[in-house]
């Protein structure tokens, strides 16, 4: 159940396409949405209404969706809008020789996703950014950062979108023996409007919408 708008992957879990007598029927309210319309329904005269509430979303550059990735973390949760991080999680110390592990470090992921059963919400600008910080007598220094894509668009109803990045950090040349702290940068809010109302939308960022920080050891067996 899902749908792709200019080549960026939207879900929604309530309705999918279906094929009958040669037609195809599509869940209307998502469909509306993405045009730039609000959607509502009258349960007594048995009608949809359509009103135009503003321009078609445009691409969410840089945003697709991520492979499936063991040992992610953090589902974070403001009233209305949840974020989920793809850290990669080791039980024991990371090995410089190991392609696998490696390649799972240098592959994080996150996506966003919109819980409201009725409110559509055009975000503006977000950017998030991947850190990784060694520690050394008790202190915490950094060493590594890069920043994902900025995500700009809108979330319809029910929906998410998430993107993967290349870290390109974790290797025998870059990094030495020791432990090491992930952690993900991000805003003190989202903002953005409610696509029916037209009102602005401004979600806090708890401190614990991520699920803290990814310590792992590093070793070159």
């Amino acid at each position: 159940k899902g749908m792709f708008v200019n080549g960026s992957a939207y879900f929604q879990t309530d309705a999918s396409a279906v094929i009958k007598d040669g037609r195809t029927y599509v869940p209307i309210r998502h469909i509306f949405e993405v045009l730039g319309y609000s959607v509502s329904w009258d349960n007594e005269t048995k009608t949809v209404t359509a009103r135009k509430s503003g321009p078609p979303i445009e691409t969410v550059k840089g945003w697709s969706i991520p492979s499936p990735a063991a040992g992610a973390l953090g589902l974070g949760m403001t009233d209305i809008v949840g974020v989920m991080t793809g850290f990669i999680s080791y039980d024991k110390a990371v090995s410089l020789r190991s392609p696998e592990q490696i390649a799972g470090l240098n592959t994080v992921g996150i996506g966003l996703r919109n819980f409201s059963n009725d409110r559509a919400i055009r975000l503006n600008s977000l950017s998030f950014e991947y850190q990784v910080l060694k520690k050394s007598g008790g202190r915490e220094e950094l060493v590594y950062q890069k920043s994902f894509p900025p995500f700009a668009g809108t979330l319809p109803a029910m929906s998410g979108t998430s993107t993967e990045m290349k870290v390109d950090y974790w290797n025998s040349k870059t990094v030495t023996p020791g432990e090491y702290v992930i952690r993900l940068q991000y805003p003190e809010f989202f903002t953005g409007t409610d696509v029916r109302s037209g009102e602005d939308v401004k979600i806090p960022i708890g401190e614990n919408i991520f699920a803290g920080t990814v310590t792992i050891g590093v070793d070159k067996r």
